[in-house]
């Protein structure tokens, strides 16, 4: 039988596939393990070693994903000893990226583990990395090796030269939405963040039903009104003709007509009912009408909400709206500093409302605190309670009547903290078994929010219901941070597996856009006014820039202008040493990134399009400006209307002993 498989691959003109299979049988006969995983993967190693530095860069990114399924295998064949010793001979290998998978294959059931199982990898080859990779493993006969990478891998083959920048393999669900990765074309085309995009709010989704059925009940109506006035243009006799009376052609037209105009009326009344309908739906208890959830907002609504139109907003407690417009380089930087840690519950979280009126801040203790910052009261409200766990995120409702949190309860609660009002929770929005909330983020016009947690899920939520409305599932570890795209229709996720995601809401929530580079946790994530640009925060301090439309990154901020992790040096040196970046804010114009994080420090790049490359070769950028705090971390950034810099940070007393 053996024999007779090697001839039949030989006439087929699979020469390359009967010489491996021969070297199967042949190692069989004498003896030898087939499942020799640890020799094929070192002969992988020593190649990728010796490649040409031009190669080396996509062949790296192969390495890791194999080498992990090579010591599943081995776990899952109860040879623990062998997975154990590959595990130490190349880990050192992997230290710098992947120090957290690393540390989870070493046990059996951890969500990196069980991810790996489900999952593909999904990588992005150059045709030549292709051709060369394939080749190498049908001349050295590596059939356990060429097996993961079919049964393990959704590789793509690009038409493009070899990347010159690092990529990576990421676990992604099996199915078509998994998404554009790293710079794949997507059949969503977001170029700008502007140009092809329906810039309507997503409504509730009783409101989807509702609209469907009107239009399929507007549609019939129209065919009816057509065919009545065919009948007025060519019988008009049958307008006036009664069924009893004329000849029968003429009865039959006036029977068929008085037909249609009855159903007319039917369909007339229908479109009424559901329009009454749609009316009552949609969320309840806020100031004003209700959004149109179905207009075409157009260029008004586009210019408010991307670019913050100068004019026709509300004075603030740091100025007027007429106030000239500052250098987003060099702003003006107003800072709250939270004291005293609530009896030791400690500052985990806080906001700063988007006119600078009031401050939020979430507490260890489970604790909600609210100060005004202008007016002659501005003493600690009451606080709010109802959280039973640590208060991980905060978000202000626009209009600053509501407040969102999310904790370590696995709740989101909405909270009325209208001035002169008792402050009391509106709602809670629960998650199934409890799991702890990472991130909220209301939606820039009401009625909608995002919240992230340890369920590795994205969800969005209408403020009028207790189940969501989305839930976009794709990243393999905790959902760390969240914000929403200008025009509303697209959201952007970042999580502990490293990696930004870019959901279409309008749609099934599909992945439209995987973002690589981060070599540590994201923690903070933000889309400039434009649209056309994402940035996010992590570990190691740096702040990674991509472009939408192209999924390429264009841009590495760091605080010093080295790459601190580019070389692969662990980012939990970094995450020890306080360099964790927690907040971004563009300015409103877009001219200026704004981060901080656990150094105590704000500092500001510049963010126009001119000082971004295209995405080939990146030069670790240094801050045009920093500002540094006593000893405040800042959990909260955010530019006004005239690019104020606002932010909010907790007190930490073991800085200033040092």
């Amino acid at each position: 039988m053996e024999k007779a498989i090697v001839d039949y691959l030989t006439r087929r003109g699979l020469t390359q596939e009967a010489k491996m299979v021969a070297a199967s049988l042949e190692q069989a006969s004498q003896g030898k393990p087939l499942d020799d995983f640890a020799s094929e993967y070192r002969k992988l190693h020593d190649w990728v070693c010796a490649s040409l530095d031009l190669y080396k860069t996509e062949l790296v990114a192969v390495c890791f994903p194999v080498f992990a399924h090579c010591v599943l295998a081995l776990q899952d064949s109860d040879r623990g000893e062998e997975a154990d010793a590959l595990l130490d001979a190349y880990a050192s290998d992997f230290r710098g990226q992947f120090h957290e998978e690393l540390n989870a294959l070493r046990i059996a059931d951890s969500e990196f583990v069980r991810a790996a199982k489900s999952r593909r990898f999904a990588l992005a080859l150059s045709g030549q990395i292709h051709a060369l990779l394939t080749d190498f493993l049908r001349a050295q006969g590596l059939l356990l090796l060429t097996g993961i990478l079919n049964a393990r891998f959704d590789i793509s083959v690009q038409d493009r030269p070899p990347s010159k920048v690092p990529i990576r393999a990421l676990l992604v669900p099996t199915g078509p939405n998994s998404g554009a990765v790293n710079g794949d074309a997507a059949s969503h085309h977001v170029g700008g963040g502007l140009l092809g995009i329906e810039w309507g709010t997503l409504p509730p989704a009783a409101l989807f039903k509702a609209r469907k059925e009107r239009d399929r009940v507007l549609a019939e109506y129209h065919r009816t009104q057509a065919r009545v006035d065919e009948i007025h243009r060519t019988n008009p006799d049958a307008v006036a003709a009664s069924a009893a009376e004329g000849n029968g052609q003429q009865n039959a037209a006036a029977k068929q007509l008085l037909e249609l105009n009855s159903r007319l009326e039917r369909l007339r009344a229908h479109i009424g009912a559901l329009d009454e309908a749609m009316k009552a739906e949609g969320p309840r208890g806020a100031d004003g009408p209700l959004p149109d959830y179905f207009a075409d907002y157009g260029a008004a609504m586009v210019e408010r909400l991307v670019y913050q139109a100068l004019g026709g907003r509300a004075s603030s407690v740091w100025g007027a709206a007429t106030a000239q417009l500052a250098d987003p380089l060099k702003p003006t930087c107003a800072f709250a500093t939270i004291l005293n840690g609530a009896g030791g519950g400690g500052c985990i979280s806080a906001a700063m409302s988007p006119g600078g009126v009031q401050v939020a801040a979430g507490f260890g203790d489970s604790g909600i605190r609210i100060w005004q910052t202008e007016g002659a009261d501005q003493a600690e409200k009451d606080p709010l309670i109802g959280h039973g766990g640590c208060v991980h995120s905060l978000s202000w409702h626009p209009s600053q009547r509501f407040l969102i949190s999310g904790a370590a309860d696995g709740d989101v609660r909405l909270w009325n903290v209208k001035d002169d009002a008792t402050h009391r929770c509106l709602c809670i929005y629960p998650s199934l078994r409890n799991n702890p909330i990472h991130t909220v983020a209301w939606n820039p016009v009401g009625h909608f929010f995002l919240s992230g947690g340890r369920d590795s899920m994205l969800k969005m939520w209408s403020s009028d219901r207790v189940f969501p409305v989305r839930m976009m599932v794709g990243h393999s570890s905790d959902v760390t941070a969240c914000t929403w795209h200008p025009n509303l229709n697209y959201m952007l996720s970042g999580s502990f597996d490293k990696t930004l995601r870019l959901w279409d809401v309008r749609g099934k929530g599909t992945a439209l856009r995987i973002l690589t580079g981060h070599f540590g946790p994201v923690l903070c994530c933000a889309i400039s006014p434009n649209g056309q640009f994402a940035a996010a925060g992590a570990t190691d301090g740096s702040v990674r820039v991509w472009d939408i439309s192209t999924a390429k990154e264009v841009a590495l901020f760091t605080p010093d202008g080295q790459c601190n992790n580019h070389g692969g040096r662990a980012t939990a040196a970094a995450n020890a040493a306080g360099m964790a970046t927690y907040a971004l804010a563009f300015s409103c114009d877009g001219a200026a990134l704004a981060a901080g994080g656990a150094d105590c420090a704000v500092r500001i790049w510049e963010a126009s399009p001119d000082v971004f490359g295209n995405g080939d070769r990146l030069v670790p950028t240094p801050p045009v400006h920093t500002s540094h705090t006593k000893a405040t971390s800042i959990l909260s950034l955010s530019y006004t209307d005239r690019n104020l810099l606002l932010g909010v940070g907790g007190f930490m007393a073991d800085r200033m002993l040092t």
